[in-house]
């Protein structure tokens, strides 16, 4: 090909002189300037590894044959190359196997902070995996041909390998998946952001004056507060300033958008509580307690003839809880046992009812 060239406007090239190509020459007078090369690469059209040997003029290739033989270490290093190319995002990770990887970096960042010189905790980064994917990849594909064959990678075992005994005991130790709050409900811990992220309801940090920390104290988390509705209410490191200066207007605010569940006066001192709903304590509301035990008893002396002889009691028995201050809601009693009550109330008046 002696000229070619191309119009304005126009994307692809023009031949205007060239000549054919005898490639038998390259079996005789020009067989010098041909070299054998063995190519073992990713084929992008057909998405598989592809090994043949070319027979080349400088960057012309003449011929390929299909190499029936393939090289272990070729192959290994163009699955890895490939890998390199398309990023890290090419292997089957899970949110679950980023959470760890983020706790792996939380606790080497803070050695680092902390003036270390080399932390105990590997580089387990994106930038270092690609960095070092001969060591600690390379040994896992022998099976992979195919694109697709990348997901069939067991990735979770192989990353968290490369964490020496005894650190996978002390990750769970320092940096947890989850903490328990007040409530009794075990929150999943968000470690994809920095400081780490604890959104919980805050109903369920009642009682809890200070702010949660992990790595053995040395990392607070930070509070997403969310209302009933897991809609987020405030962002806080600080848990105790919360409750002494921003509680009151939360509370308000929350006491208006939610008027049935519980806003006491007093965070510190109220049970925290993972209901989702909350039934309402008021005097107006609930049944007599006191009619409700009357109903008890005429109730089962009802369903049991042999227990007749409490009807002519009973008022003496109502008597007797009311000596008690068995009475609502002025006993104090913990929320859910009130509910429990109220309740049951309810349900003994309507049988009663029933019943007559």
């Amino acid at each position: 090909m002696a000229d070619l060239g191309s119009r304005q406007g126009r994307r692809e090239e023009r031949i205007y002189l060239a000549s054919d190509l005898d490639s038998a020459l390259f079996d005789d007078e020009l067989t010098d300037l041909v070299r054998s090369v063995d190519e073992v690469d990713w084929d992008e059209r057909e998405g598989v590894l592809k090994a043949e040997r070319q027979l080349r003029v400088g960057q012309l290739v003449l011929s390929t044959t299909p190499l029936p033989c393939l090289d272990e270490q070729a192959r290994s290093l163009a699955l890895v190359n490939l890998v390199r190319r398309k990023g890290i995002e090419l292997l089957p990770w899970n949110p679950e196997l980023r959470q760890w990887q983020a706790r792996v970096d939380l606790l080497r960042q803070m050695d680092i902070q902390n003036g270390q010189a080399e932390s105990k905790w590997p580089d387990l980064s994106d930038t270092n995996l690609l960095a070092t994917l001969e060591e600690w990849l390379t040994p896992y594909l022998g099976k992979v041909t195919r694109l697709s064959h990348f997901s069939h990678l067991d990735l979770a075992s192989i990353v968290r390998n490369l964490l020496p005994w005894p650190l996978p005991q002390e990750l769970e130790t320092q940096a947890p998946q989850t903490i328990q709050v007040p409530s009794g409900s075990n929150i999943r811990i968000d470690y994809s952001q920095h400081p780490p992220v604890l959104a919980v309801r805050l109903q369920e940090l009642f009682g809890l004056a200070e702010t949660p920390r992990i790595a053995l104290g040395k990392q607070s988390l930070v509070l997403h507060l969310l209302s009933p509705a897991r809609r987020p209410v405030q962002v806080t490191q600080d848990l105790a300033n919360f409750w002494r200066s921003t509680y009151v207007e939360v509370k308000k605010d929350l006491k208006g958008r939610y008027p049935k569940h519980y806003w006491p006066e007093d965070p510190l001192v109220a049970e925290a509580t993972a209901r989702a709903k909350s039934i309402v304590l008021s005097s107006k509301s609930l049944p007599n307690p006191f009619d409700a035990l009357r109903s008890l008893i005429f109730i089962t002396s009802k369903a049991f003839p042999l227990l007749t002889f409490l009807l002519p009691i009973s008022d003496k028995l109502v008597n007797a809880f009311s000596i008690m201050r068995f009475e609502f809601p002025k006993v104090g009693l913990p929320p859910t046992i009130k509910c429990l009550l109220v309740e049951s109330g309810h349900n003994l008046l309507r049988g009663h009812a029933r019943i007559k």
